[in-house]
């Protein structure tokens, strides 16, 4: 009785060796170089991150800073309202 492997070792004894084409080489370096021209450099995503995080972080503190007199103006507004408080030194219509 012949095992399973004894039957695996047969079918292999008959495989041949294939030849490959004589341009697969320089195809493949095509290829290779292909790709390497395609791809982006880490020191331009990290240049471009940085820039990233520098908008961000100006527009940021940009609008809070906006934010901030808006309130303090709004503020000032509804003390104006409240006590009836004149902010123009003309005390006459003319």
């Amino acid at each position: 009785m012949e095992t399973e492997e004894n039957k695996m070792f047969k079918a292999l004894r008959n495989i041949q060796k294939v030849e490959p084409s004589s341009t697969l080489f320089s195809k493949i370096e095509n290829r290779i170089k292909e790709e390497q021209s395609n791809t982006v450099s880490m020191s331009k995503l990290m240049a471009a991150g940085v820039v990233l995080i520098v908008l961000i972080a100006s527009n940021t503190l940009l609008i809070r800073k906006e934010l901030k007199q808006n309130r303090k103006t709004a503020n000032q507004n509804e003390l104006v309202e409240a006590f009836d408080i004149y902010t123009s030194n003309q005390l006459y219509n003319d």
